[in-house]
């Protein structure tokens, strides 16, 4: 049983009664002024001795020693990330594998990360969701999404682009379709035309270059089956195809800081498709399921043959995401091929810009 102790306030209480009975006491019984003051005197000094003795009573074992838990062993949690260990009372702290890179990556880490991890080749990555990351144009301006048909290449184009929607307030997107038509959207499937339209964004870009305009709309081009399209510049000459490539790699290296960007989705990725110029340029690859292993020409030392459907590796977080699946196309703020034409006719006619494809396509000034 625990010791009993007299409440404080009943104690003040008692004493102080106790003090103006003994005053009323004397009063009554001394007659004398200074026998009477040489009592209250001494009541007053047997009073605070009766105070000191009840806070010594009371409170001092609490001045002295200091609370004391008992010790007990530390508890082990096990979860499936690693071993936590716990005092008794304390609230488990979830476990979040960081990356080592991370404060250099340009996605903002969700504070839910549920940790699972994916094993390929033998050794073990985490495996994020890519809705648990804000896609960032301004770091990373340009995404390159590699797959074979049925990998999922569908759906993580589709939880990019609801990325960019919600986080950059509905750009306009302009789209090409070089191979199996997904997009009835598309301005434009044929190579020439889509040369064309490379040629008006290049335009569009140099002339945000040169009159330094600030806040600039920001235009998303959008190519599928990229493949196809790099592929058959050839057939158009060699002049085309030269001029083209410096048009691609200029659109690469100059539009982060004009608001234009590339997405470009491909199913294979090989570097006689992707010249080095070109592959540079698209800091963000997605690199999902394929036969062919594209992971061999885009420094992933992952085999990535064999992921499943909605799983890629992403070289900018250096380890696997997981996508969402989403069967149907978001609603896109479509770029017409009418408002980049304007757009390019202003530009031309008040910078006097040029083109490398110029002369090729006879769009001379």
């Amino acid at each position: 049983m625990s010791k009993q102790t007299v409440p404080t306030e009943t104690f003040i209480k008692i004493m102080g009664s106790l003090n103006l009975m003994y005053i009323i006491f004397c009063v009554v019984i001394t007659h004398n002024t200074l026998y009477f003051w040489v009592s209250v005197t001494i009541g007053l000094i047997l009073s605070l001795i009766i105070n000191i003795f009840f806070v010594i009573v009371n409170y001092w074992p609490h001045l002295i020693f200091k609370h004391q838990t008992p010790k007990t062993k530390p508890a082990e949690i096990k979860n499936n990330n690693a071993t936590q260990v716990i005092t008794p009372q304390s609230t488990p702290v979830p476990v979040i594998r960081e990356l080592s890179n991370r404060s250099n990556n340009p996605f903002l880490l969700s504070a839910n990360i549920g940790g699972e991890t994916i094993t390929v080749d033998g050794k073990e990555s985490v495996l994020y969701k890519w809705s648990d990351y804000k896609f960032n144009l301004e770091t990373v301006p340009h995404t390159l999404i590699l797959g074979s048909t049925g990998s999922g290449k569908s759906s993580s184009l589709n939880c990019l682009i609801t990325q960019i929607n919600n986080r950059y307030n509905n750009p306009h997107v302009i789209i090409c379709d070089a191979g199996n038509f997904d997009f009835p959207e598309a301005v434009a499937s044929e190579i020439n035309d889509i040369i064309k339209v490379m040629n008006s964004l290049y335009i569009v870009m140099r002339g945000r270059q040169v009159s330094r305009e600030r806040n600039a709309t920001r235009i998303i081009w959008l190519l599928e089956e990229a493949e196809a399209f790099l592929a058959n510049l050839g057939n158009q000459g060699k002049d085309i195809e030269k001029a083209a490539f410096t048009v691609l790699g200029d659109l690469g290296r100059l539009a982060r800081k004009t608001n234009v960007n590339m997405i470009f989705v491909s199913q294979k990725g090989k570097a006689d498709i992707f010249p080095t110029t070109v592959r540079d340029n698209f800091g963000n690859r997605v690199i999902m399921r394929s036969p062919n292993n594209l992971s061999n020409s885009f420094d992933c030392s992952y085999n990535t043959s064999s992921l499943p459907v909605g799983i890629a590796y992403n070289n900018t977080l250096d380890a696997f995401v997981k996508f969402d699946y989403m069967e149907n196309h978001p609603p896109m703020n479509l770029l017409q091929l009418s408002d980049l034409h304007r757009l390019e006719r202003f530009y031309r006619r008040k910078y006097n810009i040029i083109s490398p494809l110029d002369v090729q396509l006879n769009l001379e000034n």
